[in-house]
C-alpha cells in the first residue's frame, strides 16, 4: 500500500550517523538531514542552494592570510586581511586602493580653466580667491589647458588658512613652476604670515633666491644664493624641501643651497601665491610678474632629498599615479614623477596608449630610482615588454592601500580585537598590545597602544653606551635568562624591535646579551640613549581583550595567566578612559584582579565576552562572569567579584554574540558552544551544539564569524580548511549545522571567514581561499554577497491572465541574470551608460542613436537589448551595419515598446568576449548567461569566447550541492519501517525559485527538473525559468531495506527545497 509523509522543515540541520536509527525522536530525525553540502538550512524550515563566491583579488603575494571584521556601521564594513607583515583593508566586495583617499598634496592647484578666468577651486578642494588683475591665461603654460597670469603690480591669488600650512617640525615640499615676463625687483613666490614681523616667504630678488622666515621680527631662516641661470620667458620648477631639520631649494632638480631649522612658526592669515601679505590689505607687496602654474604643497612629506628629474606631467588630482614613459625591454622600466612606491607594492594599470598589453591588470613594483620601476607578477617573474607595442601616451597605476603590522604569518590566528567607534585595540601574547585608527577609507594608523601605569611593560630611564650595555628600568621584576623585546628608545634607536636575554639583573638594571649565544651585545658604538622607551617578557603580553561596562579589558599573559586588568572607568562627561589603567580605592579607577581558579589548573584567560548582565571570561578551565558583585552592579574600581559559571575549557578564539549568547570553540577544538541564560538553572550556562552532530567538527575549528540576516549563520573554518555553517535562530532554539561546504576548484581549502554587515540586506561573506590553478597553489579573495528578493508573481495582478504572466515572467528573467551560482567567479554586465534612441519600434535598416560615442565597426553582430525595468518594455535588435560613434543600423528581431530615449543603464550591447580571467587560466570553467547555463569553457590567455551572446555574464568554477534525507521512516503497518523493505514511487518536490535540480533514491541514477539553455536566452514567453511549485514526479525505484531521498544541484542555477514527499510502499518483510 503507497503511503506518504511529508519532510517539510530541515531546521535540524546535519546529523551524525549515530542517529541513523533514532526514530523515537520523530520531529528532530523528520527535521534531520544525512547530508546537507552547499545548501544550508533556513530557520523558517528551507533548505537553500548557497550563492556562488565572487572573485576579488589575490592575497597580498599569494600568501596565507586571516580575516577579521572592523565595522563602524552597516555603511562603514570593513574585512582586514591580515598576511606576514601586512594589512589590507576590504569593503562592499572590493580592495580599498589608495585612490579612495585623500590625495597626497594638501594644496594642490593646476590653473586650468577658460582664458581671463577669476574664480577657481583648487584639486585639492580649497576656494582660490584672485586678487587685482590675477587671472588664468591659456597663452603660456607649462602642463594642462592654461597658467596663473599676475601682473608684478597688484595680482595675486590666496587660499584660507589651514593647519596644513602650519609644517611644525615634519617634513613638507612646496613646488611650482614659474615663469618670468620680468626678472627685475623683487618678486615673491608664495608665502603667508600674521604681520610685519611674522611672516615667511619664498622669493626672487633680481639675481637671486631667498626665503625668509620671521618670528616675532626675529629672522629664523634665511637663505640667499645667487642664480645666474635664471631669464624671462622660460619655465623653471622651484621646489622649498624639508627633510628632517634640513631645508634645501631646489631649482630644475638640482639643489641651490640649504639652511636648518627645528620648526616653522605658525602663522594665521590666508597662504598666499603671487605676492608677499601679512595681516591685511596694507601688507602686501612684492608682487610677481609673469606665470605659475601647478603649484603644491605637501605636508609631511620631503618628495626631493637629492637632485632630480623635474615633472614631466601635471601632477595626478587624485592618488591615481600618471605614466609618463614606459621602454621596450626585459624587464619594462616605467616612469612616474616622485612616484612613491616600494619594492613589493602592488598596483593596478590602465588606460595606456599604444602598450595596452599592461592595462587592466595587477603588478608587483621593484623599485629602481624616485621616478622609475619594473613590474612582475604576483610569482615575482619580470614582466617582459620588448616584443608589446610601442607606449604612446597616458596610463595610470593606482597601489593597493596597505599598512605594515609586526604580525608574522604564523601568529595571524591568535590575534584578538576589541573595537568602539574608529578605534580597534589588538592583542596577542606574542606581541605588544596595538592600537588601530580610521580616519578614511585609505587612511589607517597602526600603533603601539602606549598605556599610562602599563601593567605589561617597564618604562626604560637609562641604557649605557657599553659592553655590553645595560639597562635601567626601575622595578624591572625580570629574572636573568629571561627573553625582553625593546621598543620606543630615542637616541639609541638601534635597540629598537630587537630581542635579547637579561643578565646579571639587579633590582632597577639588567644586562643585555645575545638572545641566542648569550654574548654581550655591545651597545658602545650606538647612538647615545636620550630618553623613553620600554621593555617586555617575550611572550608575556594579554592574548585577549575586550570592552565591557566603559572599560577595556586585558587579560591571560604568560606570567598571570589567571589575572585581568581594566582601564579606568568614563569622566562624569562620558568621555572613555581607556588609556589609562592605574589602579587605585575609588570607584572610577582602574582594575586588576587575578580570578582564584575552580579546578585546581591554571585556568588562563582565553577571551573576554560582554553579555547584557556580565562580563564573560573564557578560560583554559572553564566560564566565569563578573560585575560589581551583582549582575545589576557594574565592575568598578572598589567592587568587583568573579565566579565561575562552567568547567567546560575554552579555546583562545574570540567568541562570537548573537543576542543575549555567545557561542564559543570548547578547548580541544571539536565543539561549538552555546553559553546563554538558563531557565532551569537561572543563570547562564553552556550546552554543546554538537551532541546531534558530533562528526560534522571533526579536523578542528579555527575561526567564528556571523553572518546575520533573516536567516542568522555561524560560519566556521576548520583547521583542515574545511567551511561549516551553523544556522541558528536563539529564540527558537534552532541549530543546525551545514557542510563541509564544497567551494568550487581543485584541491580546495577554505583559510579563514568573515561577515560584512550591509544597508538593507543580510550580511555578505569574504572567503580567503586556497586552491590549485593550472597546476599552482593559489589563494584568493572571494565575497558572497546579499542578493535582492526576485519577484513574486501575485505583485503584478491586474486580472489578466496573459499580461500578469508575461509581466512576471519579465521581471524574473531580468533577475535572475544577478544570480550567481558559480565560485571564483567574475561577472560582465553589458548595461550602457549613455542613453539611446530607437528611429522606429520595428523593422530592417532601423538607425540606433547613441547620446554620446559609444560604437565601433566590430559592434556589428552584437544586438542591442531592452532591459526589463517595469515588466512592459520590450525590444531587441541586430546591428547590421556601423555608421560611426553614435549612430548603427540594426534589423530589429523583436519590437521596441517605445522610439522613446532609453534611459542610461537600461539596455544592453550583448557580448561573447569575455577577458580577464588570468586568475583562472587553464581551468575548465562553467558559464551563466542571462541566467540560463552557458556550458563549459576552458580558458586561454585570460580570455573565452562564447557561442551565445549575453547581457548579464558569470564565469567561474563550478560546484555540486547535495541534500541526502535521513532513512524514511513511513509506511509499515506494524512498528517501524527501519529495514523493512520499500521503495519509493513517487516524489512531491516543494519548490520555490528552482530549475534543474535532479532527485532521486538513487545518487548514481538521478532524474532532473527541466532548465534553460543560453541559446533560449531570449525567448521570455517560452523558455524554462524559475519554478515555484509544487512537482509529483514519478520516480521508477527497486526494492530496498533503506532508502534515502537524494536532492542534487550541479547545474548554476538557485534551488529551494521547502519540502519533500516521498509516496512509499513498504513491506512487512
Amino acid at each position: 500500500m503507497e503511503v506518504n509523509a511529508s519532510l517539510v522543515n530541515f531546521a535540524a540541520g546535519v546529523l551524525s550517523k549515530k542517529f541513523l536509527g533514532r526514530i523515537d525522536l520523530p520531529n528532530f530525525y523528520k527535521a534531520g538531514l544525512l547530508t546537507c553540502r552547499n545548501f544550508f538550512p533556513q530557520a523558517q524550515g528551507p533548505a537553500e542552494f548557497r550563492q556562488g563566491a565572487g572573485y576579488v583579488h589575490h592575497t597580498r603575494l599569494n600568501r596565507d592570510a586571516m580575516l577579521f571584521p572592523f565595522v563602524f556601521n552597516d555603511e562603514q564594513a570593513y574585512a582586514l586581511e591580515f598576511t606576514d607583515k601586512k594589512l589590507r583593508f576590504l569593503s562592499d566586495g572590493g580592495l580599498i586602493f589608495e585612490s579612495t583617499g585623500a590625495i597626497s598634496h594638501q594644496l594642490l592647484i593646476h590653473f586650468d580653466g577658460a582664458d581671463g578666468a577669476t574664480a577657481y577651486t583648487a584639486e585639492s578642494g580649497q576656494t582660490v580667491t584672485f586678487g587685482g588683475t590675477a587671472q588664468l591665461d591659456t597663452a603660456q603654460t607649462k602642463f594642462g589647458a592654461s597658467s596663473l597670469l599676475l601682473d608684478g603690480n597688484s595680482d595675486y591669488v590666496t587660499v584660507p588658512d589651514n593647519a596644513n600650512w602650519n609644517f611644525g617640525s615634519g617634513d613638507f615640499t612646496v613646488d611650482c613652476w614659474v615663469r618670468f615676463n620680468s626678472i627685475a625687483g623683487t618678486q615673491t613666490i608664495c608665502g603667508q604670515g600674521i604681520d610685519g614681523n611674522s611672516y615667511w616667504k619664498l622669493i626672487w630678488n633680481a639675481t637671486k633666491w631667498q626665503l625668509y622666515v620671521y618670528s616675532g621680527g626675529v629672522l629664523q631662516v634665511g637663505l640667499d644664493i645667487a642664480d645666474a641661470g635664471v631669464a624671462i620667458n622660460t619655465w623653471f620648477h622651484i621646489a622649498l624641501v624639508r627633510s628632517g631639520g634640513t631645508i634645501t631649494l631646489y631649482r630644475d632638480g638640482t639643489a641651490l643651497t640649504t639652511g636648518s631649522y627645528s620648526s616653522w612658526p605658525e602663522y594665521t592669515s590666508p597662504f598666499c601665491i603671487g605676492a608677499e601679505m601679512y595681516a591685511g590689505p596694507g601688507g602686501r607687496a612684492d608682487w610677481f610678474n609673469g606665470w605659475i602654474d601647478e603649484f603644491s604643497v605637501r605636508k609631511g612629506e620631503a618628495v626631493w632629498t637629492a637632485n632630480f628629474t623635474p615633472p614631466t606631467a601635471a601632477y595626478s588630482s587624485t592618488n591615481l599615479k600618471a605614466i609618463t614613459a614606459i621602454t621596450q625591454a626585459d624587464p619594462g622600466v616605467i616612469t612616474i614623477t616622485a612616484h612613491g612606491y616600494s619594492t613589493g607594492d602592488e598596483i593596478y594599470i590602465e588606460n595606456i596608449e599604444g602598450m595596452t598589453e599592461l592595462n587592466n591588470k595587477f603588478y608587483l613594483v621593484v623599485k629602481i630610482g624616485a621616478d622609475t620601476f619594473s613590474l612582475t607578477d604576483v610569482d615575482g617573474n619580470a614582466i617582459d615588454t620588448t616584443a608589446y607595442t610601442a607606449y604612446t601616451a597616458g596610463g595610470t597605476a593606482d597601489k593597493i592601500y596597505e599598512i605594515d603590522t609586526p604580525y608574522l604569518e604564523a601568529d595571524l590566528k591568535q590575534l584578538q580585537f576589541a573595537q568602539k567607534a574608529d578605534v580597534m585595540y589588538i592583542a596577542h601574547p606574542d606581541y605588544e598590545s596595538r592600537k588601530l585608527i580610521r580616519s578614511g577609507d585609505a587612511s589607517w594608523a597602526l600603533s603601539v597602544y602606549t598605556r599610562t601605569d602599563d601593567p605589561f611593560t617597564k618604562a626604560i630611564t637609562g641604557i649605557t653606551a657599553a659592553n655590553p650595555g645595560v639597562v635601567t628600568a626601575t622595578a624591572h621584576g625580570f629574572s636573568d635568562g629571561d627573553i625582553v623585546e625593546i621598543w620606543g628608545v630615542v637616541g639609541m634607536t638601534e635597540v629598537n624591535g630587537n630581542s635579547y636575554k637579561v643578565a646579571n639583573k639587579a633590582a632597577n638594571t639588567f644586562e643585555l646579551t645575545d638572545p641566542t649565544t648569550g654574548a654581550n651585545v655591545d651597545t658602545s658604538g650606538y647612538t647615545a640613549y636620550s630618553s623613553a622607551g620600554k621593555a617586555f617578557k617575550e611572550s608575556n603580553m594579554p592574548g585577549a581583550v575586550a570592552f565591557y561596562g566603559g572599560r577595556l579589558f586585558f587579560g591571560g599573559t604568560a606570567d598571570e595567566p589567571e589575572s585581568f586588568w581594566g582601564s579606568k572607568a568614563p569622566t562624569n562627561a562620558g568621555v572613555g578612559q581607556y588609556d589609562v589603567f592605574t589602579v587605585g580605592g575609588s570607584a572610577d579607577d582602574g582594575i586588576t584582579f587575578p580570578i582564584s581558579s575552580q579546578n585546581n589548573t591554571a585556568d588562563k584567560i582565553q577571551w573576554f565576552g560582554g553579555t547584557n548582565k556580565f562580563l564573560g571570561i573564557g578560560t583554559y578551565g572553564g566560564v566565569y562572569k563578573a560585575n560589581g558583585g551583582s549582575d545589576t552592579t557594574p565592575i568598578a574600581g572598589d567592587a568587583i567579584a568573579v565566579q565561575a559559571l562552567e568547567f567546560i575549557g575554552c579555546k583562545a578564539v574570540s567568541p562570537i554574540r548573537l543576542g543575549s549568547s555567545l557561542f564559543y570553540i570548547q578547548r580541544g577544538d571539536l565543539i561549538l558552544n552555546r553559553f546563554s541564560y538558563s531557565l532551569l538553572a537561572d543563570d547562564f550556562s553552556t550546552s554543546s551544539l554538537n551532541i546531534f552532530s558530533d562528526e560534522i567538527t571533526a579536523g578542528g575549528l579555527k575561526q567564528l564569524t556571523v553572518q546575520q540576516g533573516t536567516t542568522d549563520i555561524i560560519w566556521v573554518v576548520t583547521d583542515t580548511g574545511k567551511l561549516l555553517g551553523l544556522t541558528v535562530k536563539t529564540d527558537e532554539e534552532i541549530s543546525a549545522w551545514h557542510g563541509p561546504h564544497a567551494i568550487g576548484g581543485s584541491d580546495v581549502k577554505v583559510l579563514s571567514v568573515c561577515g560584512e554587515p550591509q544597508t538593507d540586506n543580510k550580511d555578505s561573506l569574504w572567503l580567503v581561499v586556497e586552491r590549485t590553478i593550472n597546476g599552482v597553489t593559489r589563494r584568493y579573495i572571494e565575497y558572497i554577497e546579499a542578493e535582492d528578493a526576485l519577484p513574486e508573481q501575485e505583485d503584478y495582478y491586474t486580472g489578466v491572465l496573459a499580461t500578469d504572466t508575461l509581466q512576471y515572467r519579465k521581471l524574473l528573467y531580468e533577475a535572475s541574470k544577478s544570480l550567481i551560482r558559480v565560485d571564483s567567479a567574475l561577472t560582465l554586465n553589458q548595461a550602457q551608460t549613455v542613453a539611446l534612441t530607437p528611429g522606429a519600434v520595428t523593422g530592417t535598416g532601423i538607425a540606433f542613436t547613441a547620446a554620446s560615442d559609444l560604437f565601433a565597426a566590430t559592434d556589428v553582430g552584437r544586438y542591442i537589448v531592452r532591459k526589463y525595468v517595469t515588466g512592459e518594455e520590450s525590444g531587441k535588435a541586430l546591428i547590421t551595419a556601423y555608421v560611426s560613434a553614435t549612430e548603427v543600423t540594426c534589423t530589429i528581431t523583436e519590437d521596441f515598446d517605445s522610439v522613446a530615449t532609453i534611459g542610461l543603464g537600461n539596455w544592453f550591447l550583448t557580448a561573447t568576449e569575455i577577458t580577464g580571467l588570468e586568475h583562472l587560466e587553464g581551468e575548465t570553467v562553467r558559464v551563466q548567461i542571462d541566467g540560463a547555463d552557458g556550458g563549459e569553457y576552458t580558458v586561454a590567455s585570460g580570455a573565452i569566447t562564447l557561442a551565445d551572446p549575453g547581457t548579464v555574464v558569470h564565469v567561474g568554477l563550478s560546484y555540486t550541492g547535495r541534500i541526502t534525507s535521513m532513512p524514511l521512516d513511513i509506511g509499515a503497518l506494524v512498528g517501524t519501517a527501519q529495514a523493512k523493505v520499500m521503495t519509493v514511487n513517487r516524489l512531491g518536490l516543494l519548490i520555490r525559485n528552482t530549475m534543474g535540480t535532479k532527485y532521486g533514491t538513487d545518487l548514481y541514477d538521478l532524474d532532473q527538473i527541466p532548465w534553460r539553455d543560453s541559446d533560449e536566452t531570449f525567448a521570455i514567453a517560452t523558455s524554462e525559468l524559475l519554478r515555484t511549485s509544487a512537482e509529483l514526479l514519478n520516480l521508477p525505484d527497486g526494492y530496498d531495506r533503506r532508502k534515502f531521498i537524494h536532492i542534487v544541484q550541479d547545474a548554476p542555477f538557485p534551488c529551494t527545497i521547502q519540502g519533500i514527499v516521498p509516496y512509499v510502499d513498504t513491506t512487512n518483510e
